[in-house]
């Protein structure tokens, strides 16, 4: 089940205990796809969430890459940022009543 394909009220029915969030960045990858450490936990987290009855968090599609900067198509962010931003979104779940995220990466 994906929160993006859900309504807030199927979330709050569903009391989710647990929720899967991919994660990873968009940085060059020679002649594959920018987004192969994208592709690549979103994958793991959808063909495992239903033996777990997990809940799957939007994928966040950028991380710490600051390395591969110049090459066409990367996208990254300052660890203080990006710190920040799992820390609040996780918090905010646990407002939610989440009790476990499993970060895929």
């Amino acid at each position: 089940m994906k929160l993006l394909e859900i309504s807030t009220h199927q979330f709050a029915e569903k009391e989710p205990g647990l929720c899967f969030w991919p994660v990873g960045t968009m940085e060059a990858h020679d002649l594959g796809p920018i987004g192969t450490d994208v592709i690549a936990p979103e994958k793991l987290a959808c063909d495992l969430a239903p033996e777990f009855d997990a809940v799957i968090l939007p994928t966040l599609a950028y991380g710490l890459v600051s390395s591969l900067a110049g090459y066409p198509g990367g996208m990254w962010m300052s660890e203080e940022t990006y710190q920040n931003l799992i820390f609040e979104l996780i918090s905010s779940l646990a407002i939610s009543g989440v009790e476990s995220v499993i970060v895929f990466n």
